[in-house]
């Protein structure tokens, strides 16, 4: 009975105070709406992985080299550790490799197929990771040569409603792949997934027993598989490693010796694959950001206490109005303890019903937010029992933290004070009040910092001068044997196009991937080893690409020693071997073999000037060109500008007439190049989302406040007016104290956002100049435009009510006294 009393009469509170209601209520609700979604989006990206029943046994091989002191790091292992580790070490109970595939193709019922994400993959997948399968037997699945296993999406694209086990998949070559299986599509939070896995017992029958099972020194240098262990119950990997020299002086030595290098795995975790804690990880699956992760839980958190304290402040500054019924209350018998629980009931009853609006609005953006995010998050997600509990909670968490201040402050009222009507005089409260504004618009002003950083640092990848023309470049991947074997020939007729300016031919697309190999450098008139990246190339692919020549010359196909025996580096390589204005004509070594022959032994040509062959993330390291002697893999079409399907539909038209027998796989580079960097391009989304919310709140606060102080001060307004004030006066005398609050947030927000903006920005090799130095323009100004743009909002804010107060007839306010 007592809860009804203390419900009905927050109800009637609420009514009765409809405008401060409504926007205690709006605060609220999205601050929830915040929380919700970013409860959701953490709550999945905690989950990768964890659905494989042993994945706390599960460990990747990492593969860590060491050569002349430089360290690389690769999620690839060799093809020969994992079943070698096995063998050694009793902790080690099963392993698996996935050997990666380019695009996959085949024939079936006479179509063609090309399928991206096909993986060879050892019988023993299913004894460390858990599959559904909806046909065939775990067991045997993989255990034949010619084996392939499906991804039910997969499957019915193939097989429709047919039943798809021992139907036969015609390879490029005629293999015959049978269908053994079909699994459920892999679960959203598995960091490494595929379409279908092809038995690696095909490619022991292929090559030979004694050559798949090699595990010669060699063979460990050579990274080529993702590999995983499942290690016994109760092992650790400490315990291998601990136990690895035994295993170095065996496998890895012998080679190491030879190219001054030195390998040693690392296990890295399951649960470590999504959030890695491996720093510069070569080669490894899409990762998740964990700073990310912390930025939005901290975000939504400062909008809950954002939301919170407007509540707080509403709640305090309506105080007076409140005053006689604590009085009355406290007369009648009414004790601190029941007042608390009055007032907390409001606050509770509130809270539950932004509550309620929060999760109809979350259900309703849910679409935006996972385009946002790339994430596929249902609605059946969003109101499982599990989540809609966990959101319950945070909304009572929400409905104490903002009712316990008011509640406690207003249950402390003297009644006698209050019944003589001097309770305006008691507690004012007024410091309390401009903290907690303060502290709103200190949050407010550093998101809007961040929002700046963060949106100056997209521009700044997106424009930055890659060195080498990225735009209208089509590249075509895999290219089929029937092009690559006439490449020649192929060349000259898309070049009798008039929308097509240049073609050029390499083994991998530049800015996309590139390979790294240990290989012997001339210094101080002797050979060391080092490792370096490359490309290797036709004759006409440096000059297609842009890139621009320093010293030397580029390739040339009329000297036939190019084609054996030349070398073009990059800037950096110049400087990092010591050659600084004499590199021409110096010796480079790769491909070496266990006798300590080389497979290419040539020099250096050519510099060309720096460019980002990979990621603006990473920092430009050694790379060279030299010129393939297989036929190249990847064609590059340099297009004239506005011609883009004029040309596609020529390539398409040429491929056609060469017998391709199958179809062109093609993307244009500068497109591939922003995904790299779509990261940080939803981010600048929703720091944007996030300040504007923020600001929004903190603005609702001030109007409501704002509204209270003008509501207050009626009387005070009418005799000012009468006695000559005008209505600037007014404004100044009613927003002075609010927008004092808000230029003093920028002494706390400043530093707070130096701080953090600089550590975010830590993160990218080349970066913006903000926070290099503390009074440097480029740290200056986005920190003075948030102030402005901060003052602005509450200036407008304050001052709309302000003006609207003083522009009152002052009659209306001094008629009854």
């Amino acid at each position: 009975m007592l809860i009804k009393n203390y419900l009905v009469s927050a109800y009637r509170n609420l009514i009765r105070n409809r405008f401060f209601s409504i926007i205690n209520i709006l605060g609220l609700t999205i601050g929830v709406v915040s929380a919700i979604l970013v409860l959701v989006y953490v709550a999945e990206e905690s989950a990768f992985d964890k659905h494989h029943s042993k994945h706390e046994r599960i460990y990747r091989l990492v593969s860590n080299f060491h050569v002349n002191n430089k360290q690389d790091l690769f999620a690839l292992s060799s093809h020969s550790i994992a079943p070698t580790l096995k063998d050694e070490y009793d902790e080690i109970e099963e392993y698996v490799r996935f050997i990666p595939t380019d695009n996959f193709f085949f024939r079936y019922h006479g179509a063609d197929f090309n399928e991206e994400d096909f993986y060879f993959a050892d019988s023993t997948v299913f004894k460390i990771f858990d599959h559904n399968f909806l046909l065939g037997d775990p067991t045997s699945a993989l255990s034949r040569p010619y084996s392939i296993v499906l991804t039910e999406t997969l499957a019915k694209r193939l097989f429709g409603n047919e039943n798809p086990i021992g139907k036969v998949l015609q390879g490029m070559r005629n293999e015959p792949f049978t269908v053994t299986a079909v699994i459920e599509e892999l679960p959203r939070t598995s960091h490494f997934r595929f379409n279908a896995l092809v038995s690696s017992a095909t490619i022991r029958e292929q090559i030979g027993e004694e050559r798949f099972n090699d595990n010669s020194s060699g063979s460990f240098w050579n990274v080529n598989v993702y590999s995983y262990v499942l290690l016994r119950n109760g092992s650790l990997p400490q315990t291998i490693i601990d136990n690895y020299d035994h295993f170095n002086e065996k496998y890895i030595v012998p080679v190491g010796n030879i190219i001054n290098g030195e390998f040693t795995p690392i296990f890295q975790s399951l649960k470590e694959t999504h959030f890695p804690n491996i720093s510069g990880l070569q080669d490894d699956f899409p990762i998740g950001n964990k700073s990310n992760l912390y930025i939005f839980s901290f975000v939504s958190l400062f909008i809950l206490i954002v939301a919170c304290i407007n509540y707080m402040n509403m709640a305090t500054a309506r105080s007076v109005n409140r005053a006689k019924e604590v009085g009355l209350r406290k007369v009648v018998g009414a004790g601190k303890g029941k007042l608390v629980q009055q007032f907390i009931s409001e606050s509770l009853l509130i809270s539950f019903i932004a509550g309620a609006l929060a999760y109809l609005v979350a259900a309703a953006i849910l679409p935006w937010f996972n385009n946002l995010t790339e994430k596929e998050i249902s609605l059946a997600e969003l109101f499982n029992p599990t989540f809609i509990g966990g959101t319950a909670l945070i909304v009572l968490f929400v409905g104490l933290v903002a009712g316990s201040y008011p509640a406690f402050f207003l249950s402390s009222f003297s009644p006698v004070k209050v019944l003589k009507g001097t309770a305006d005089k008691v507690k004012g409260k007024v410091g309390v009040r401009k903290v907690l504004v303060l502290f709103q618009f200190t949050i407010s002003i550093v998101m809007i910092v961040a929002t700046f950083v963060v949106s100056q640092q997209q521009n700044y990848i997106r424009n930055k001068d890659m060195g080498f023309d990225k735009n209208n470049l089509l590249v075509i991947t895999d290219l089929d044997t029937a092009i690559s074997n006439h490449i020649a020939p192929f060349k000259e007729e898309l070049l009798r196009n008039s929308s097509i300016t240049g073609v050029g031919g390499s083994q991998m697309a530049l800015g996309v991937g590139n390979s790294k190999i240990v290989s012997r450098i001339e210094q101080d008139g002797e050979m060391q080893e080092m490792g370096i990246n490359l490309i290797a190339c036709d004759f006409d692919y440096l000059e297609l690409l842009g890139v621009k020549l320093d010293k030397g010359r580029f390739f040339d196909p009329v000297l036939r020693t190019d084609s054996t025996q030349a070398f073009i580096i990059n800037e950096t390589a110049e400087r990092a071997y010591g050659w600084a204005g004499e590199p021409i004509g110096k010796r480079i070594q790769f491909g070496i073999r266990m006798d300590g022959s080389a497979s290419r032994d040539g020099s250096v040509v050519g510099v060309v000037k720096d460019f980002h062959y990979s990621s603006i993330h990473n920092p430009i390291e050694p790379f060279m060109f030299y010129v393939s002697p297989a036929p190249p893999r990847v064609l590059s079409i340099r297009i004239r500008p506005g011609q883009a399907e004029q040309a596609l539909t020529h390539v398409k038209q040429k491929f056609d007439e060469f017998k391709a027998t199958r179809d062109i796989s093609y993307y244009f580079l500068d497109q591939r190049l922003e995904q790299l960097y779509r990261g940080e391009q939803k981010l600048g989304w929703l720091f944007r989302a996030f300040s504007l919310i923020t600001i929004f709140i903190s603005c609702l606060g001030l109007l409501g406040l704002t509204s209270f102080v003008t509501e207050q001060k009626t009387k005070e307004i009418g005799v000012r007016k009468v006695l000559g004030s005008t209505s600037f006066d007014i404004v100044k005398l009613l927003s002075g104290q609010f927008l004092g609050l808000v230029l003093m947030a920028n002494v706390f927000a400043w530093p707070i956002a130096f701080y953090a903006m600089q550590k975010w920005l830590q993160g990218f090799s080349y970066r913006i100049n903000f926070g290099q130095t503390v009074f440097s323009l480029e740290t200056a100004i986005p920190l003075v435009l948030a102030s402005l743009i901060a003052l602005f909002i509450a200036m407008l804010t304050v001052g709309i009510l302000a003006w609207k107060a003083a522009e009152s007839n002052p009659a209306q306010s001094l008629k009854y006294e």
